[in-house]
């Protein structure tokens, strides 16, 4: 996953986890399919909460 972060931290990670985008009817599973190419999400939420 290739993201872009473009200020703010609040819901980074619930949307990185869940899919989930504050607004939207259907979450990206729902949307499309996600694969994670390489990665740690526990790291990554503790760099986003560290912001």
């Amino acid at each position: 996953m290739l993201i872009r972060i473009s200020g703010g931290n609040s819901g980074i990670y619930e949307y990185l986890e869940n899919g989930k985008k504050q607004g939207r009817e259907f979450s990206r599973n729902e949307i499309d399919k996600r694969l994670i190419l390489d990665g740690d999400l526990l790291l990554t939420r503790k760099i986003i909460d560290s912001i």
